[in-house]
């Protein structure tokens, strides 16, 4: 891309990071089960008449002062950095492949205990208007035209899969971008990169630059067989708790200036 847009070289997806709020109205129910443990694929509903087996539905755990409270806060413990109430919310994009009289099964686990005496957790259907399916980007080389190594007039990301569901990026190769190569940012679910490389990214060495490849309020993602250099996080779950089930699997960097990580604020299930 020549000129000096900071936009992504490469968008996939509707474009809209609703965060996994999206609810059809009328379809909440709350979580009878007292607790729903940690890896559990099933939990109860007082309604179970809203559902059908098929659907998407998101599994929400509100951030009560309780839950916090159980929790340390997440061991904040400087105040102006305190986790507060409704800042840090569960929630999880499953579908729905059995009911069973009050029980729904799902077709991928809860990465936390839900505790019905700290949070009510509730279900929901998940609005899926926009929301891009089945598209992935191969085989291309995104060269960003910059102004210098610590330039920032330039693209920031390379290639971004926003409001995306099972789509991927393979064999894509990017560089001199400001924040990442490839990133899967607001509202994606069940997507992979592999076989991709993130390099030589022409920015400051700063806060929020050189996660070449990461998750954005992202769940249920693979990055296999990729390459990075030059990173500051190279592979990054970013996403606060909306980031759950990542894997990064037989990949490499190299000039990596810090840790590639969990980055903020209660990712849940991050294999490296």
């Amino acid at each position: 891309r020549t000129g000096r847009s900071t936009e992504p070289v490469v968008l996939v997806g509707g474009g809209n990071d609703t965060a996994f709020r999206a609810e059809v109205p009328g379809t909440r129910s709350e979580v009878v089960s007292p607790v729903v443990p940690l890896g559990a694929r099933s939990l109860r509903v007082a309604n179970p008449g809203l559902y059908a087996p098929g659907q998407a539905v998101i599994v929400w755990q509100p951030s009560t002062e309780a839950w916090l409270a159980s929790v340390n806060y997440g061991d904040t413990v400087d105040a102006t950095e305190a986790w507060r109430p409704g800042e840090i919310d569960l929630r999880y994009h499953r579908y729905i492949t059995a009911i069973d009289g009050d029980t729904l099964t799902l077709d991928a686990p809860v990465y936390d205990r839900l505790d019905r005496s700290l949070a009510q957790s509730v279900v929901y259907r998940y609005d899926v208007t926009g929301t891009v399916f089945h598209a992935g980007i191969e085989r291309v080389f995104v060269d960003i035209e910059t102004e210098g190594e610590t330039a920032e007039t330039h693209a920031w990301d390379a290639v971004r899969f926003v409001q995306a569901e099972n789509c991927w990026a393979r064999d894509v190769h990017t560089r001199h971008f400001v924040q990442a190569g490839i990133k899967f940012g607001g509202t994606v679910t069940r997507s992979t990169a592999e076989r991709c490389r993130a390099v030589d990214p022409h920015s400051t060495v700063a806060g929020e630059r050189r996660y070449n490849f990461a998750t954005y309020r992202a769940q249920l993602v693979l990055f296999r067989h990729c390459y990075a250099t030059k990173a500051r996080h190279a592979y990054i779950s970013n996403g606060a708790s909306l980031d759950a089930g990542v894997v990064f699997l037989d990949s490499v960097d190299e000039a990596n200036l810090l840790t590639s990580e969990g980055h903020r604020r209660w990712p849940q299930a991050l294999l490296y």
